[in-house]
C-alpha cells in the first residue's frame, strides 16, 4: 500500500532486456504519512508475467527496509569510458552516494550486478 509504506513504483511495467532482467525503480518518501510499523516488516514485491502457453507466474519478494534510516540517497554513475571495444577491453566505473542536498556519503554499501 503506497500509502503507508510511503514507496513509489516510477512504472510498474517493464520489458526484459536481453539478459531477460526486468528493473523497476522504486521510491521511499520520507513523508510523516509512512507507517513505520509497517516497513519493518518490510515491503512485499510481486512480479507477474504470463507465458507463451497463457500460464500465469509470480514471484514475492520481500524489500527489508532499515527504519532507523531513512533518507533519500542518489546514485550517480560515470566511467572512463563510454564503450568497450569487443576482443578485450575494459573501463573504470565509479558510483558516489551522495544525499539529497548532494553531500558525498561515505561508509554506504553499494552492489553492482551485470
Amino acid at each position: 500500500n503506497p500509502l503507508q509504506t510511503g514507496v513509489m513504483i516510477t512504472s510498474n511495467t517493464a520489458v526484459t532486456n536481453g539478459d531477460g532482467v526486468a528493473t523497476f525503480d522504486l521510491k521511499l518518501e520520507n513523508n510523516d504519512g509512512v507507517n513505520q510499523a509497517v516497513l519493518e516488516a518490510g515491503i512485499k514485491l510481486t512480479a507477474s508475467t504470463i507465458t507463451a502457453e497463457n500460464t500465469k507466474l509470480t514471484q514475492n519478494y520481500i524489500v527489508a527496509v532499515d527504519t532507523a534510516t531513512i533518507d533519500n540517497y542518489q546514485i550517480i554513475a560515470s566511467s572512463d569510458k563510454s564503450t568497450l571495444n569487443t576482443g578485450g577491453d575494459q573501463t573504470n566505473a565509479t558510483f558516489r552516494v551522495t544525499d539529497s542536498k548532494g553531500g558525498v556519503l561515505a561508509g554506504v554499501p553499494v552492489q553492482l550486478s551485470i
